[in-house]
């Protein structure tokens, strides 16, 4: 099994190594981009993965899947700001061409915003958190309102109705 996982290292090693000197000699190879991010995802190279993405944003034909990863790997790291961020620019995008179809959501976005309240809620800020619950309560009735809402499931208004408003309450008492 030793064996069988060193053997693996080489061989990432080596395909590294290769998709490397690929992005030296053409810089927005899209293959090489996404087999190196493949490679650091197996490896667990979160900053690695993440200044690779931020150098690459600028190539249109990835874009929107490098901003995707880019959430992905900041919520895997509980950077619930900065992956906030990055939703906003991700679902701001309009694609006119529908080349690209977006695979996250403003409920996704709302579900780390709840990550980050409850983060802040465990550290004792319960100001901020309460903040971010009451923003994610606007973002939510916004989003009801939206033609896009009758394509959601119901429970989402039993969450948001009940579950989330006495989380603001809670927090209120406090």
């Amino acid at each position: 099994r030793v064996c069988a996982l060193k053997s693996k290292q080489i061989d990432d090693d080596y395909s590294l190594n290769c998709w490397d000197m690929i992005l030296e000699i053409d810089p927005e190879n899209v293959e090489a981009i996404r087999e190196i991010l493949d490679i650091y995802s197996y490896q667990f190279s979160k900053d690695k993965s993440l200044n690779l993405i931020n150098q690459k944003l600028y190539i249109d034909e990835i874009k929107m899947e490098l901003l995707e990863r880019k959430i992905r790997l900041l919520e895997s790291m509980t950077l619930y700001d900065e992956a906030i961020t990055v939703y906003d620019e991700y679902l701001s995008f309009q694609n006119e061409d529908d080349s690209y179809v977006n695979q996250l959501s403003i409920y996704d976005k709302m579900r780390c915003m709840e990550q980050k309240a409850l983060e802040l809620y465990l550290d004792n800020n319960l100001d901020l958190s309460y903040n971010v619950l009451k923003e994610v309560h606007n973002i939510y009735e916004k989003t009801r309102d939206s033609e896009n809402y009758s394509n959601m499931n119901s429970y989402m208004d039993d969450w948001y109705n009940i579950i989330l408003m006495k989380s603001i309450k809670q927090l209120l008492i406090h």
